[in-house]
């Protein structure tokens, strides 16, 4: 926020608020407000959803992810490759921050194979050592992101590399 208020986009055309549930309701029904964007939660993503195209409000709702990237085809290969593994693999991937889409805009092969020699790289265990990747939050989770990728491949997506440690 404080960047965006040194350019010059005048005040009040983005606002950021935090709050609980009553702060959502409350802004939710304002009449004034026209528009809202969150990024959160599946729960919480859908009830933002329904109250506010229920008062009319223009929703954005990106439900169930974290943050995403774009990588512009001018863009250093090398560059986005460091930052996207660091983004995307910090803490297994399990915190709020964590980078779980990346568009690449335009072919990059190069960017892709960095990536996954980036990925090769990485030391993956039970989290006992000195990991670049350790274990899932819950066992669950091995299910969840099985499915994702089972998904990813029937909607014709090809998984270049597949690492999987179990203790």
């Amino acid at each position: 926020m404080q960047l965006l208020e040194q350019t010059s986009i005048p005040k009040g055309v983005v606002n950021m608020v935090q709050g609980g549930k009553p702060t959502v309701d409350r802004i939710l029904s304002h009449p004034d407000i026209k528009a809202v964007s969150f990024v959160g939660s599946t729960t919480v993503g859908k009830y933002i959803y329904e109250e506010g195209t229920r008062h009319g409000k223009r929703v954005q709702s990106n439900a169930g992810a974290k943050n995403h990237c774009i990588v512009m085809p001018d863009y250093p290969s090398e560059q986005a490759a460091n930052a996207i593994a660091g983004a995307s693999c910090g803490a297994s991937g399990q915190r709020c921050m964590a980078l779980s889409v990346c568009i690449v805009v335009g072919d990059n092969d190069e960017l892709i194979n960095l990536l996954v020699e980036k990925a090769r790289q990485l030391k993956v265990g039970a989290g006992k050592d000195n990991l670049d990747l350790g274990p899932m939050i819950e066992p669950t989770q091995i299910g969840k992101i099985t499915n994702w990728l089972n998904q990813s491949e029937d909607a014709g997506a090809k998984v270049l590399l597949m690492h999987t440690v179990f203790y």
